[in-house]
C-alpha cells in the first residue's frame, strides 16, 4: 500500500457518520477496549485500508488476562470489504506501559500503529511508553491472521508513526534522552524483505530543548517527502503549544520548512527551538493558551492542519490550509466549533470530496468527566463527538452532532483511517465516565464511511440461546442483544469460566425468570417465605421471610467458589437501613453474609470465619457483596474491593455448610430489590471492575438505573 495519500476520499454525511449497506447487529465492531483503545493522532496510523487486501485494519488496545493479571492486549480488528464482514480480531503484543495503579488501570500510551510494507507484510509497533518499542510482522504477505514478533527497537521510545517510502520503513517516535527531553527521532530500515527488517542507527530531527517534550501528529508522505505536524509541550506535559510543520526528505536526510525557505542538513539535525520557532512554526499560541497533538492531512495539493487553540473553559477548534507547492497560507483561520478542554481531540481526514473533521467537546458536569488518574487537568477528554465537512469551493458546511456521549460514556478519539475505502473513513471508541475510567474493559469502537455506521452481526451465542428459551417470555431483540454484548465481555475479559451463576432479576416477567442461571442450566435458584418482583427492578423480600436459595454448599460441592475463593454480589435496586441481610449460607450459620447497610449505616459482612468485616455505608444502592481470598476478607463495591481485612485462621473458621442464599443470611431478613445476583470465583478489582462495566451497561439500556 503506498504510503502517500490518496487524494479523492468522499465526504462523511456528517448527520448520520458513514459506513457500509445497513446490515442486522450492533452498532459496534469492537467491545473490550481497555482505557484509550487508540490515540487518535499522538500515534498513527491505527486504522489502513490495504488496496491489496481489500481490508480494513484497526490495531484496538483490549483487556485481558495473562497468569491471572490484568493487562492490555493490542489486538488487530478488520474488515473484509468484498466479503462485507468483520474478521476475527487477532492478537498482536501487550502493551507493557507502565504508570500508576495496577492493570489496566495504569499507563495506556502502548496503543498500536500499523504499516503495510512494499511486499505486503502487515508491521505494527507500540506496547511501551518510554521503552524498547514492540515490532511484530504477519507471517505471510497479504495474510493478517497471524504474527511473529520481531526484535524491540531502541531503548527509550513512546508514539510510533510508521511511514512507508518506496520499500523503506521510516519509523518516527518520542525519544527520552535521559534527561530532560523528549525528542522526535527517526529509524530507517536499511534492509526490508519477506518482513524481516534491518534497522538504522537513530537519527535525530526535532529536539526544543531542556524541560520540553515533542509531540507528533500525522506524517504524510509525498512522494520522497514525509510531511509531520507538531506541538511542544513543557516536560511535565501541563501545557502544550504552537504548532509546526517539519518536510523530512528521505533521499538526503535533511528537514526543510513547509515554505523551503530554510533547510537543516542531516549532518546539523535536529532542528532547535530557536529555527523551529522562526522557520518551522505555522501556528503561534499566546501565553497562556494551550492545545493538543494536532492533525494534518492532505489533498489536492494542499495541506491541512486541524488544531485546538484557547484555555480551560473557552478553546476554538479551528481549521488552516497550505499551498502544498510554496507552503503559503490559504485564506485565514477558519473556526469550526469550540470545546471547553483544549486537550479534545480534533483530526482532520480527506473525504470523497474536500476534507472532512471531528472533534470533541464535553458536556454535563465536569466532575461527571473527570478522571481519577494523572495527569489531573480541569477536563478530561471526550464527551460528543461533532463534525463537518469543507470543500475548496464551498468552505466549510455547518457542523453536526455525530454521536452523544452517554451517562455512562464519552465519546472521544476520532481517528482517520488512512488511504480509506470510502465504507470507513472513520474511527471513534468510548471512554467511561464514572470512576470506572481507568478500568475500562468493555469500551466499544464505531466505524463510519460514506453510507452510514457499520454494524457488526455479532451472530448467537449458545449459552444466551439455552439461556432465553428457559425464560417464560422471550425478550426484545434490543433486550436479547444487551444480554449477548454482557456474556460476550464476560467471556472476552476471562470472567465467564470462573463463574457460577449469573440471575437477571431485573425486568423479569417471573419470579421463575429471575432464578434461572444464565451461566448455565444448573444452580437455578427457588425460593421460600414471601418475595416478589419489585417491577422492573428485580425480587424483592418482605423483610420477614422472604429469600432465594442456590442449591450450592460451598463446603460440599467441590466447585471453583470454595470458602477461602469466593465471591457473592448482588445489584441493589432499594435504598435504605435494613436489620436483614441480603447474602447468606444456610440457617443459622454466621459464617458467609453480608448487609448493604445496617440500621447504624455500617456494611457488614463475614468471609467463612468469625472475623466481621465492617465499614460505614451511607447508601445501598449499586454493587454489593462480599468476598475472600485466602486470608482475607473485603466487600465487593461497584466493582471494587474495600475494607480488606486479615481473617483469624484457623481460630477463627466457620465452614459455609449450607446452601448460598439471598435476601437474608438465614435468620434476619432484608427487603431489598435485586436487579442482578452473581455468584463466583475470587477475581481482583482490576477484572471485578470490567465486569462490573459490563453489567452496568446492560442496566442502563434497560432503563434500570
Amino acid at each position: 500500500m503506498s504510503m502517500s495519500l490518496s487524494l479523492s476520499l468522499a465526504i462523511t454525511n456528517v448527520g448520520g457518520g458513514g459506513g457500509a449497506p445497513v446490515v442486522p447487529g450492533d452498532d459496534f465492531f469492537a467491545e473490550l477496549g481497555s482505557t484509550s483503545t487508540w490515540y487518535a493522532n499522538s500515534t498513527w496510523p491505527n486504522g489502513i485500508y490495504s488496496s491489496a487486501m481489500n481490508k480494513t485494519l484497526q490495531a484496538i488496545t483490549d483487556f485481558t488476562v495473562v497468569s491471572s493479571n490484568s493487562v492490555k492486549q493490542v489486538r488487530l480488528y478488520g474488515r473484509d470489504h468484498a466479503a462485507g464482514s468483520w474478521l476475527s480480531s487477532v492478537d498482536l503484543f501487550v502493551d507493557d506501559s507502565n504508570g500508576t495503579g495496577t492493570q489496566p488501570e495504569a499507563d495506556d500510551h502502548g496503543v498500536g500503529a500499523l504499516c503495510e510494507d512494499h511486499e505486503g507484510y502487515l508491521h505494527a509497533f507500540g506496547g511501551v511508553h518510554n521503552g524498547a518499542m514492540k515490532h511484530v510482522c504477519s507471517n505471510a504477505a497479504g495474510n493478517v491472521t497471524a504474527f511473529t514478533a520481531q526484535a524491540t527497537i531502541g531503548t527509550s521510545y513512546a508514539y510510533p508513526h510508521p511511514v512507508r517510502v518506496s520499500s523503506q520503513i521510516n519509523l518516527f517516535c518520542r525519544s527520552f534522552n535521559g534527561t530532560l527531553q523528549y525528542n522526535l527521532i527517526v529509524r530507517r530500515t536499511s534492509a526490508l524483505s519477506a518482513g524481516a527488517a534491518t534497522w538504522g542507527s537513530e537519527l535525530p530531527v526535532l529536539s526544543f530543548g531542556d524541560n520540553t517534550r515533542v509531540y507528533l501528529g500525522q506524517s504524510i508522505a509525498v512522494g520522497t517527502d514525509i510531511f509531520l505536524v507538531c506541538t511542544q509541550a513543557d516536560f511535565g506535559d501541563t501545557l502544550r503549544k504552537h504548532v509546526y510543520v517539519l518536510v523530512y526528505d528521505t533521499v538526503t536526510g535533511n528537514v526543510r520548512n513547509l515554505a523551503n525557505t530554510k533547510t537543516v542538513l542531516a549532518a546539523s539535525l535536529p532542528v532547535g527551538l530557536s529555527d523551529a520557532d522562526t522557520f518551522f512554526r505555522v501556528v503561534g499560541f499566546a501565553g497562556g493558551e494551550e492545545g493538543v497533538t494536532p492533525s494534518m492531512c492532505i489533498e489536492n495539493g494542499r495541506l491541512h492542519i486541524g488544531y485546538i487553540q484557547g484555555v480551560d473553559g473557552a478553546a476554538n477548534v479551528r481549521h488552516r490550509y497550505f499551498d502544498l507547492a510554496t507552503g503559503a497560507q490559504q485564506g485565514g483561520v477558519n473556526e469550526l466549533g469550540s470545546t471547553n478542554n483544549p486537550r479534545n481531540t480534533v483530526t482532520i481526514a480527506p473525504g470523497a470530496v474536500g476534507i472532512e473533521a471531528r472533534w470533541t467537546t464535553n458536556v454535563g458536569a465536569v466532575s461527571e468527566y473527570q478522571t481519577p488518574a494523572l495527569p489531573a487537568v480541569p477536563y478530561a477528554s471526550g464527551g460528543d463527538m461533532w463534525g463537518a465537512s469543507w470543500t475548496i469551493g464551498g468552505g466549510w458546511a455547518a457542523s453536526a452532532k455525530i454521536r452523544a456521549a452517554t451517562r455512562a460514556h464519552k465519546v472521544d478519539s476520532p481517528s482517520y483511517v488512512f488511504n480509506a475505502h470510502p465504507d470507513i473513513r472513520w474511527m471513534y471508541a468510548e471512554r467511561a465516565s464514572d470512576t470506572q475510567y481507568k478500568l475500562g474493559g468493555n469500551l466499544r469502537s464505531f466505524a463510519y464511511g460514506d453510507s452510514g455506521i457499520v454494524k457488526r452481526d455479532w451472530g448467537d451465542d449458545a449459552d444466551v440461546t439455552t439461556w432465553h428459551a428457559r425464560r417464560s417470555t422471550p425478550l426484545s431483540s434490543a433486550e436479547l442483544s444487551d444480554v449477548k454484548a454482557l456474556v460476550r465481555a464476560l467471556k472476552g475479559c476471562t470472567g465467564w469460566a470462573t463463574t457460577l451463576g449469573i440471575y437477571i432479576g431485573a425486568k423479569a416477567p417471573t419470579l421463575a425468570d429471575a432464578w434461572q442461571n444464565l451461566k448455565a442450566n444448573n444452580y437455578n435458584q427457588t425460593s421460600s417465605g414471601t418475595i416478589a418482583l419489585d417491577g422492573i427492578n428485580g425480587p424483592k423480600g418482605d423483610g420477614i421471610s422472604g429469600q432465594s436459595i442456590i442449591p450450592y454448599n460451598p463446603a460440599t460441592a467441590g466447585g471453583i467458589f470454595t470458602p477461602t475463593d469466593a465471591i457473592q454480589w448482588f445489584w441493589n435496586m432499594t435504598e435504605g437501613q435494613s436489620t436483614g441481610y441480603d447474602i447468606g449460607c444456610g440457617v443459622g450459620i454466621a459464617s458467609w453474609r453480608c448487609q448493604a447497610r445496617s440500621a447504624t449505616d455500617t456494611r457488614n459482612a463475614r468471609a467463612a470465619n468469625s472475623t466481621v468485616i465492617s465499614a460505614s455505608a451511607t447508601s445501598a444502592i449499586g454493587q454489593r457483596g462480599v468476598r475472600r481470598t485466602g486470608n482475607t476478607g473485603s466487600f465487593l463495591i461497584d466493582g471494587v474491593g474495600a475494607n480488606t481485612t486479615a481473617l483469624t485462621v484457623p481460630a477463627g473458621e466457620i465452614s459455609p455448610n449450607g446452601n448460598l442464599t439471598f435476601h437474608t443470611n438465614g435468620t434476619a431478613f432484608a427487603s431489598r430489590a435485586h436487579a442482578l445476583e452473581c455468584f463466583q470465583a475470587y477475581r481482583g478489582s482490576d477484572l471485578s471492575g470490567v465486569e462490573y462495566n459490563a453489567f452496568k451497561r446492560l442496566l442502563i439500556a434497560w432503563g434500570i438505573i
